[in-house]
């Protein structure tokens, strides 16, 4: 009898072995139920995230505001090509273009996505997108975007002091016949020209001849 049971319990457990084996390999399980969108608002929704500096291989969080009248959020994340990159951690629903959020409480305001980004070096910025979809049967979905972009090296440039010609030192030449009294003489004649001074020896000189 208790050979017959061994026998019956070892196929169900070669079945249970197998089933926890490849129920840990399949990580994304992809749904049929993707939201497509051919028309949508582009608005400022003033989504926002954890850190706005690209790095590889990093887990951003990105804030979305909701309000009672959205039942799902559909994020995307796109490089400069448009082809959607990382993963989408414990979204409802995982498409291959994107991946849904259900809003499960109403009453909640900011919807918190965690997005991964891919250990690929030659991605330097990416596009989120968050759709935000309502009960409404005619009301469009709304889109919101923000840009992670890569690290900018800043390279300090060498102070340099570019002479201009106005600063240069300048001076005038007066022909002998014309009688100018000598402080204009001066002014003309010296590196650093005073506009006041210039005017007062000039109107000095005509009062004097």
């Amino acid at each position: 009898m208790a050979v017959l049971h061994a026998i019956l319990l070892w196929p169900l457990g070669l079945f249970l072995c197998l089933s926890l084996q490849l129920s840990s390999a399949i990580f994304i399980r992809f749904s049929n139920n993707c939201f497509t969108f051919n028309e949508y608002y582009t608005v400022t929704l003033g989504i926002k995230a954890s850190s706005y500096i690209y790095e590889s291989n990093t887990v951003y969080s990105v804030f979305v505001p909701v309000d009672d009248r959205v039942y799902a959020v559909v994020m995307k994340a796109l490089n400069k090509k448009g082809d959607s990159v990382g993963l989408w951690r414990r979204a409802d629903e995982n498409c291959r273009s994107n991946s849904t959020y259900y809003m499960k409480d109403q009453y909640v305001t900011v919807l918190e996505a965690q997005w991964q980004s891919p250990e690929s070096e030659n991605i330097t910025e990416v596009e989120i997108q968050a759709f935000t979809v309502t009960a409404e049967t005619r009301a469009l979905p709304k889109l919101s975007t923000l840009k992670l972009t890569g690290k900018v090296s800043i390279i300090p440039l060498p102070a340099k002091i570019l002479q201009s010609s106005v600063f240069k030192p300048f001076s005038v030449i007066i022909p002998e016949n014309i009688g100018i009294h000598s402080r204009a003489n001066r002014v003309f004649s010296s590196p650093i020209t005073d506009v006041t001074d210039i005017l007062l020896a000039f109107l000095t000189s005509k009062l004097l001849f």
